[in-house]
Parts: structure tokens; sequence; C-alpha cells
């Protein structure tokens, strides 16, 4: 009767699916081979979980199942009816049906008492469909012909998923009212039906194999037909591997019952739920291993290929199942599903790793979201991509090295097998050690709490056992456990053969300062070996600071072991530092005055830690001692008592080619007052060698004295040196653009140094040392400069020869016949006709009859010359005075001053220096145009600027109005400081010249004079002032502002950002963005850190600005009173625009967040303008964008 509703019911799903009649035998035995699968993941899943789960509901996965089997065989149908089937297809549905089950699952059950449970086991249900159907299709690929393979193949997956809900029906609910007695004997009847319905399958597949009416077999063997069990177990191989996967059968299902029941008396269901999981993984996986060998045997051909590769392209869908569940329990962490083939070794990977100190020194100093994600990586990611793999590397092995399955599937699966059966031990510590891990610092989630307080006795019964790492995790619990003494609880473990749990116990003792274990310490220091757990103790009796202690740390203070010499010393400065220890400081008296190296050595590294008053004088005597060893630790530990007598002594006594050099490193690094003429006097007389290590250090010190007495030495006659210098004033321009200012008194010195350097060097090698001498020449411009500087621009490109003109005037510092020498020696000779008598003229009145006779400028023109002289200083009127007297017959000199009057027509041009505005002139084209001709193409991909010099041009720009500009004005100012690419189309409306300049032409210009640049920075300033202004209301009253600076000062608190973090945060911000390296570690340490609260000010409209804010996080507000101009936050900056006009604060800024800030001085903000073109190319651009957003 059975048989019969179930051939209709088979019969009625093979009509559905397409399938002839004729048929139906080879189908039955399809379905009954589907049946059995579904009964071994069935029982298996349900005996565990409803043993164990009191609360489990059985309809949760009958449901469940249910739901599979009606949704699956629609997806079967659908690739049935393909006419283009091919197993890519059918893996990446596989793949995409399970992705849409495992959402649905997830959400369906969100609320079920037992959803991580049924999460966790529908997981593994389709992991094994899918790699389930890949090696059922190619197997039946290889046996059929495509037709009859694809209807097959929906067959078993429509049989196997009705089974599955059936069963899900019938016993997941008859389990629970039987109890646990009857499963036995229901188990044990499976298992009988199991195997007559496994051996019943492989005949009838076998004897059919030939049938003509279904099968197209591709090894096909007529005498190969098996009547009856005996001819079937003749064959060896099938005898071994249906034996193989009877015993495994018979085994899971015994130890479901009997070892499940064992371990239930001993972990909650928390635990056995984690362990559960994992063990139905097992039968999963090992189910599917049996099914590849038995495939390849019976089959003769495929399967494992496919088998073992699929693992790898699901693992990726696995990991995304697990990252959501992740949401759902924190047990999910604990179990590594996939990576159970080899579980063995996550046992000894879990007990011997995450808990011992090891891990935690990996983990424990990490921020706590790095650690979730380490732990994350190690413990659910890593190892099933090591799957993956070890499927790959079988496939090689099986693949192409024609290795019999068997070698390594049945092996394996023995190990496996008998690990679980006969290592009941194991398997327990292995649920040990899941349970400490649930105890880690940081780990578990809020709503999932373990009491210490409640496992008290289990944490002393840890920390009394034989293994480590149980001893070290309950160590570690034991300090959370409240109200005991833990030290009383772990002090016998003093006696402990294992290193590290000495070293943690003696550890814990310095830190309680608790003076009753000092007799212990004492008692132990003397029966330990190990260096390191006796530092620990030395620091321990350091700590306690009893009076006998210092001698203890003096007699090991002698050790050769350098860690308990370290030791020794850290102990010493502890106990040193106490306040009014006067045993200590006596003995460091007898240390310090000792005869002993050693002892003088560790009272040096003591006063080097300590600023202890009244060691000076004995320090400064160190600085003789013979020991070379003693003298250098005296000159790092002398740090803290510099001042300038000391200082002083330091470089009188020291000419030591070793010490020396360490000494200068440490009083340049102090002082900013030394003399210089000190040391350029000492380093005169000093050897070749030690000049050049001094040079080394002095480029890493890099201050103003060290820069001086870099240049001081330039004209030494000693070539190594001299080139050593340059070299190293080279690399200090390009590194840090760092410009010494020398004051008065070094100005005369180092002015005769550059022009000497003229006789000695070859400048194109040396330009960058050269250029950098004149610029720290910094005087105001006199008329002699004023006029031979309106000469030379005109046709002299030398920056240097530019800049000896700018700093030369008049007077005793200078050494004129040198000036005159190198004129003489780089002038053509009819400029110098010109210029070198005007050097010897002495007053004014010889300096117009001078310049009237070499110019020879008629006299009607004389009172022009004594006009600029007298009233007028300004280059650019000389030179435009130059050319209209026609000092030479080049008409390029008319041209240049055309085009510098048209760029003076751009408002951001206004106050560059006319030499600047040459080197701009340069750049311009021009050109006349033809009515109607078009002048610039909507396809130009760059910005421009142009001006109409005469005629009438036509802008067109898109979503503007049409603009025509008129002589002399212009268009593009702006845009041509932006990387915004704007369309334009230029017209000539009447005949017309103009001229124009593009983007890239304007940067190069920008790049090639700093001072420019700054100018136009300045210029933007005002510009944006006047917008705010316009539309702003009332500037605040100067009595209101003062009244709420002193409110706000004390909002603004030091947040202390660490050095790290500040570099980050200034390299992430627009304004510094391409600076480099070096330059942004030497901001880091010039800026200082604010946190200003919410609604709070940070300064107001009319304030004088001194500094400038970078946002790191919040928001602040940019305001007029009500009137809010922006809103800015992290990454932006304000406060800029009044230190770089040095004008009053144009808007109030508040907080609308708790904010924080980093704050930028204004000298520092200037320094980084004057030396960072890219600061100032930066600045523009926000400029800009300020302008455009306001506009």
């Amino acid at each position: 009767m059975g048989y019969t509703i179930l051939h209709n019911t088979i019969d009625t799903l093979l009509k559905a699916s397409g399938i002839e009649p004729e048929e139906n035998n080879q189908v039955l035995i399809s379905f009954l081979f589907a049946f059995l699968i579904g009964v071994i993941r069935l029982i298996t899943a349900t005996v565990a979980l409803s043993l164990f789960l009191n609360n489990f509901k059985a309809a949760d996965l009958s449901i469940a199942l249910i739901l599979s089997g009606l949704i699956i065989p629609v997806f079967g149908f659908a690739f049935i009816r393909l006419d283009h089937y091919s197993f890519k297809l059918r893996t990446i549905g596989t793949l995409s049906i399970l992705a849409v089950l495992n959402l649905m699952f997830f959400f369906a059950f969100k609320t079920s008492d037992n959803n991580q449970i049924i999460y966790l086991y529908l997981l593994l249900f389709y992991l094994e469909e899918a790699l389930l159907n890949s090696i059922v299709w190619s197997v039946l690929n290889k046996l059929f012909n495509i037709r009859q393979a694809k209807r097959l193949f929906g067959i078993l997956g429509s049989a196997d998923s009705i089974a599955t809900s059936i069963l899900g029906l019938v016993i997941a609910p008859v389990v629970l009212i039987i109890g646990t007695i009857n499963l036995i004997i229901i188990t044990i009847s499976v298992f009988i039906i199991t195997i007559f319905l496994l051996l019943y399958m492989f005949i009838q597949f076998k004897s059919n194999l030939n049938s003509n009416t279904i099968v197209t077999s591709k090894n096909t063997d007529s005498s190969n037909k098996y009547k009856n069990i005996i001819d079937f177990f003749k064959n060896k191989y099938l005898f071994l591997i249906f034996s193989l996967g009877a015993l495994w059968i018979f085994t899971m299902y015994f130890i479901d019952i009997i070892y499940f029941t064992n371990i239930q008396k001993v972990f909650s269901n928390d635990q056995l739920s984690a362990f559960i999981a994992l063990f139905s993984s097992v039968t999963g996986i090992i189910t599917i291993l049996f099914q590849v060998v038995l495939y390849n045997k019976i089959m003769k051909s495929g399967g494992m290929k496919i088998a073992l590769i699929v693992p790898a392209a699901l693992t990726l869908f696995f990991i995304v199942g697990f990252g959501i569940s992740l949401f759902t329990h924190p047990l999910v962490l604990l179990i590594p599903v996939i990576f159970i083939i080899s579980a063995k070794f996550i046992e000894v990977f879990l007990n011997d790793f995450l808990t011992t100190p090891a891990y935690y020194t990996l983990f424990h100093p990490m921020p706590s979201f790095i650690q979730e994600k380490a732990i994350n990586i190690t413990e659910t990611i890593f190892l099933p991509f090591i799957t993956a793999v070890a499927g790959c590397i079988i496939y090689i092995l099986i693949d192409y090295f024609k290795l019999p399955p068997e070698i390594l599937v049945v092996p394996l699966s023995f190990l496996l097998l008998l690990w679980i059966f006969i290592g009941n031990k194991t398997a327990i510590n292995y649920v040990e050690t899941l349970k400490k891990a649930l105890y880690r610092p940081g780990f578990l989630s809020d709503n999932f709490h373990i009491d210490l307080d409640n496992s008290l006795e289990y944490l002393r019964k840890g920390i009394k056992s034989e293994k480590t790492g149980l001893i070290l995790s309950s160590l570690e619990l034991l300090k959370r456990v409240k109200n005991i003494n833990y030290l009383d609880e772990i002090i016998g473990l003093l006696n402990n053969s294992d290193n590290t749990i000495r070293l943690i116990i003696y550890k814990e003792i310095e830190q309680k300062v608790d003076s009753t274990y000092i007799d212990l310490l004492y008692e132990k220091i003397k029966t330990e070996t190990d260096s390191q757990v006796i530092g620990a103790i030395i620091l321990a009796i350091s700590s306690i600071q009893k009076d006998n202690a210092i001698n203890i740390l003096l007699e090991y203070n002698t050790s050769n072991d350098s860690i308990i010499s370290s030791s020794c010393v850290l102990a010493l400065i502890k106990y040193c530092s106490v306040t009014n220890n006067q045993i200590g400081l006596q003995k460091l008296g007898e240390l310090i005055n000792s005869n002993d190296d050693a002892h003088k050595i560790a009272a040096i590294r003591i006063l080097g830690a300590l600023k202890l008053q009244g060691f000076q004088q004995k320090l400064l005597e160190l600085l003789n001692d013979s020991n070379k060893s003693i003298r250098i630790l005296t000159i790092q530990s002398i740090n803290n008592y510099l001042d300038e007598k000391i200082a002083q002594a330091l470089i009188y006594s020291l000419n030591d080619y070793r010490t020396k050099p360490v000494a200068i490193s440490i009083i340049l690094s102090n002082f900013t007052y030394f003399s210089p003429l000190l040391e350029i006097t000492l380093m005169q007389n000093i050897s070749e060698k030690l000049n050049i290590r001094i040079i080394e250090i002095y480029k890493k010190v890099k201050n103003n004295h060290s820069f001086s007495l870099l240049y001081s030495i330039l004209t030494t006659e000693n070539l190594t040196i001299r080139n050593e210098l340059l070299k190293a004033l080279n690399e200090l321009q390009i590194e840090s653009n760092y410009y010494y200012k020398p004051d008065e008194y070094l100005e005369k010195y180092v002015y005769n140094s550059i022009l000497q350097l003229y006789k000695i060097i070859n400048y194109e090698e040396h330009c960058n040392s050269v250029d950098i001498l004149y610029k720290s020449l910094n005087r105001e411009a006199k008329l002699l400069k004023t006029i031979l500087f309106g000469f030379i621009s005109l046709y002299f490109k030398s920056p240097t020869i530019s800049m000896l003109y700018e700093n030369y005037f008049t007077g005793s510092y200078y050494d004129t016949s040198v000036l005159l020498e190198i004129l003489d020696s780089t002038l053509p000779l009819k400029y110098k006709k010109i210029i070198i008598p005007i050097f010897e003229c002495n007053n004014n009145n010889d300096l117009i009859v001078t310049l009237n006779k070499e110019l020879q400028i008629p006299s009607a023109n004389s009172y022009t010359i004594e006009n600029l002289i007298h009233e007028n200083n300004d280059v650019s009127s000389w030179i435009k005075s130059i050319a209209e007297i026609q000092m030479y017959e080049n008409d390029a000199v008319r041209q240049h001053i055309n085009k510098v009057e048209l760029l003076n027509n751009l408002s951001i041009l206004h106050h560059i220096d006319s030499v600047d505005l040459i080197e701009l002139a340069d750049k311009l084209h021009i050109k006349t145009y033809n009515a109607g001709n078009e002048i610039w193409s909507k396809n130009h991909i760059v910005n421009i600027v142009c001006i109409v010099i005469d005629g009438t041009v036509c802008i067109e720009e898109q979503e503007k109005d049409t603009v025509y500009l008129l002589e002399n004005e212009y268009y593009g100012e702006l845009s041509i400081l932006t990387n915004e690419i704007k369309p334009i189309h230029i017209t000539a409306k009447t005949t017309s010249t103009l001229c124009y300049i593009t983007k890239e032409e304007f940067d190069d210009f920008i790049g090639e004079t700093p001072s420019a640049a700054r100018q136009i920075l300045i210029e933007l300033v005002k510009k944006l002032r006047i917008i705010l202004n316009e539309k702003g209301n009332k500037h605040i009253h100067h009595e209101t502002i003062i009244k709420k600076i002193d409110e706000i000062d004390s909002e603004i608190t030091d947040e202390g950002l660490s050095t790290i973090e500040k570099i980050l945060i200034l390299k992430s911000t627009a304004l510094f963005q391409g600076i480099s390296d070096t330059v942004i570690s030497e901001l880091s340490e010039l800026v200082t850190e604010l946190s200003i609260k919410k609604n709070k000010t940070l300064f107001y409209k009319g304030e004088t600005g001194n500094s400038a804010y970078i946002i790191v996080n919040g928001l602040m507000k940019v305001h007029d009173n009500d009137f809010t101009i922006a809103q800015l936050g992290e990454g932006n900056i304000v406060g800029e625009m009044a230190i770089i006009s040095s004008e009053p604060r144009t808007a109030t800024i508040t907080a609308l967040k708790d904010s924080l800030l980093i704050k930028i001085e204004k000298k520092d903000f200037y320094g980084l303008l004057n030396t960072q073109n890219m600061v100032v190319r930066n600045s523009i651009d926000i400029l800009i964008t300020r302008i455009n957003n306001m506009s």
C-alpha cells in the first residue's frame, strides 16, 4: 500500500516534470537515493536539537524544511526547462537561491527562541544541498545524454526536498513525544532501513545502467549486472566503500545518543549549541566525502573535480551567511564550521593560542574595534579559506597525480571518527576551551553576561590545573572577580615551573605594592634562574620601598645580564624618585662617587631620568672621565641640568672625536640664545673629520644657530669641509625649506661669506645654498638698490644677481671692491659701462650727473632724472622712466612696459612687484582678430584670463548671460585660479586686439614666484572680506568682544592628540595636500589641540587674529550676529583670513557640536606661506571656493 502511494506520488511529480512513463523505474531508484540522503540529514539534526534544547520548537524546524521543500523544486523545474543548460549556470543559480533563502530564513526566524540554532542548521543544510547537487549533476552528465541528465537532475532535487519536508512534519514531533529511550529503538530501525535502501539502490542502479529505455552509458559493461547481494559484494572495492559508509552512519547515531547525553551534565545549553552545530557540520562534510568516493568507484568517472573545487566558491557565500548571523548571537564567532575537517588542529589552536599570553599580547593592547576584527578574521574567515585551499590541493593530487580517492578521503574520515569516538577527554577539553574563550575581556556582547563571582570555584580549580593555558585563563579572570584578594589565591603558583606564570604573578605584586610579600620576594630572588623573572622581582621589590630594598638592587646592578641590569636601573629610578627618600639619595651619591664604573653608569642613568638637585657639579667632573662610555652617557644624561654654564663647559672641555658632536647636538637642541661665535671659533680649530661629523648633526638639529654655523665656515680653505657644507645646505633647503634669518651681529659675517663664495664655488652646482644666503639678508630697500634693480631686472634672469643688487646698500659693512669684482666677472661690457660708475657715486648729485652722462640723456630731460632720484624710490617707475628715455635702443623694452600695464588691470595683481609682473608678461599672448572671428572655442579644456586692448569682445558662458568686454576690461580672473573647467566661447564683436594667458602658464608663474603667489592670496582675502561685509550685519563692539573672550577661554581645553594623530590629521587637510612628510612632521610639533563645547564661541568678528584652526571633528558655524555665512565640518580651516591679511576677524565662529580643533599660530602659518608654495596654492583654492560659494 505504502509503495503504491509513493509510486503514484512520484508518477504525478514525473508528469509535472515532463518525464516519460517508461522512465519511472530509474526515477524511483533516484528518488529512493534522495530519500535516503534526506533521512540521514534530518535525523542527525533533529536528534541533536531536540535532546538538549528544552525550549526547542519542533514546528520551527518543520516549517523551515517545508519552506525549503516548496521553494527549491520550483527552481529545479525551471532549470529542467532551460534549453541551454550548463553546470556554471546551475552553480550560479544554486548560489542565488541559497542567498535568497538565507535572507528569508534570517528574517523569518528573527523572533524565534532558537533562531540562531535553526539558522546554523539551515546554513549547513543548504551548503550540503549545493555540494550534493554539484556532484550529482557531474555524475549524471557523464552517464546520460544531456536531455535525460537534465530531467533526472530535476527529479532528484524535487524528490529530496519533498522527502525532507515530509520527514520534518513527521519525525520532529514524534521525537519530542516518545522521548530519549524510544529514540534509540527508532534510530536503530532507521539505520537498518537505511542500510537496505542503500544496498537496494546500489544493486538496482548498477543493474539498470545499460537499460536501453533511459540510459545511454558512457561506461557500458553488459556482464556487470548484479542479481543479488552476493554478486554485489564480489566487488571488493564496492564492499569496502559500502562497509565504511555503514560504519559511519551507525557511529553517527550512536554518538548522537550516548556521547551527547554524557556531556549534557557538564555544560549549559549555550556551550552545547556551539558543539552541536559543530558536530552537525561533521556529518554533512563526511557524508559528502563518502559520496565522492562512492560515485567514483561505481561510475568509474566524474564527480571528484566538481566536488572539491565547488567548496572554494561556496566559501564566499558561507562567509556572507556568517556575517549576517553575527547580529544574532555572539556564540556564532566560536564555531569554525567549515574547518571541521581539521578539527583536531583547531582544538590545538584554540587551546594553545587563545588562552595564552601570546593571544593577549597580540590583541589586548589594540583598540576594541581592531581586536574584534582580528578575532572575527581568525575564527570565522581565515579557517574556511584554509578548507577551500585544502580542497583544491586534494583535487590536484587526485586529478593530476592520479592518486586513488580512498588514499586521501578514507584515512581522513577515520582519523576524524577516531578523535570523536574515543577522544572523549579531548572533546570535553575542546568545549572547555570554547567556554574559556567566552570569558575573554571585551569579547562578549552586551546581552550575553557571565557572572564571574559565581564562577570563583571553577577558577580556583583552574589555577590548580596542570594545563598552562587553563592556568593563564584563570589568572586573567581572577583579576575581574570582585571582593577577593586574588594575590592570596594565586601566590602558590610561584612554585610553578612555567616562567610565564611566575612572571605574571610578580608583575601583579609590583602593581599592588603590598609590603606583606617583601620577605617572599627576597627569598624567591635567590632561587630564580630566569633573567626576565628576576627582573620582575627586582621591580616588585623597588615598588614596595623597604629600607633594605636598595641593597638588593645594588647587588644585582652589577649583573652581566642585560635584562637584569636594565631592570635594576628602572628599579633604582623608581626607588630614588620617591619624595624625601633620603636612603635612595644617599645611595645615589655613593654610586656616582664609586670607583666601580658599573656603579657610576647606573648612577648616571638614574640622574638622566630624574632632575635631582645637587649633582650638576659631579656630572661636569664626569665629562673628563677616562672611560669613554661614561663620558658619552654623562653628556646624554646632563640634558636635564643644561644651562649656559654647563653648555660652555661642554664646548670647552670636549675635543673628543666621538663625544663632542653629541654635546653640540644637545646644546643646539636646547638653546636659541647661545652665542654662535663661540661655536664658530671652536669649529675653525678642530679636525676635518670632527667638522664633518658636526655638519651631519647640524643637519638633523635644524635650528637657527645650527644653520648659521654651517654658513659661518663656508669660506674655509679646506675643500672637503666646504663641499660637505654645501651639500648639507642644499639638502636642508630641499627637505625643509628652512631659511635662516641672521641677526644684526652676524649679517656682516654672512654677507662677506656670500661674496667670497663667488670666488671659490661653481654657482650652478650650489645655487640653492647661495640663493638661501641672499634671501637671508633682510634689508630695507634703498635708493641705490632701487636704481640698480630697475636696470638689471629688465635683462638679467639670474635670481642670485638680482638679489645681490636688491640687498646691496652703501655702508661700512660690505666690501664694495668684492662686489665690483663680481660684477666685473658677470656683466657684459655694455652694461658695465652703465652700472659700475654708479657704485662710485658718493651722493645724489654725483648720481644725477653720472646717470645723465652714462645714459647720454639730453639736458631737456634732466629734471626727470632728478625727480626720480629725490622723490621716487619705486622700482616700476624707474623701469618705465628708463624705457621712456630709451636707455637702450630696443623696442622689447616698450613691449614689456605695455604688458605690465595691462596686467595691472587685474585686481589680484595690483600689488605684485613689477619685476614679478615682467616675468608674467613674457607669458602673455597678444593677437588681433577681425569682427566675427572665434577667439576661444568651447572645446578648449583649459581656463584662461583675457584682457581687451582695443575693440569689443563677446563672452558666452554656459548658464550665464552673455558679457561684452571693452578696452582694458578683462574676464576669467578667478577661474584661472581654480581646477574647475568652465567651457566658454569668445568671439570678436568688432576688430579687436586682446591678450590672454592660460591656467597652465599662470600656474607656472605662481610656482616660479612665491612672492607673487602670496600677494595674490592677500588680494583674495580682501575680495572675500568685501563680500562678507556686504552680506553680514554690523560689527560687534569692542567692549563686548573683550567680555566674551574672557568667557570662552575657560571652554578651550587641551585634548592631548598623539604626534601620529596630528600628522595624519594634517596630511588629510586640504590646506596641506602635496606637502612633504618632513614638513608635516615638523609642523605637528608646533601645533596644539583644543576642544570647545557646543554653543561656545571660538572667536568673534572684529578680533585681532593670531591663529588659525583646523577642525578635527565636530561642526562650526561661521556667522555675523544672526546671519549664518557657512557651516564647516571635519577637515576645514577657519581663522586663516585674519592672519593672512593681518586685519581683524571677518566673522564669528561658534561650535554647533562639541568639537576638537588643531591650532596653528600666526608665526608658524607665515613660515609655511614663506617656504611652502603648495600651502599658498592650496590656500588660494580654498579662498576661491569660498568666494564662488558666497557670490
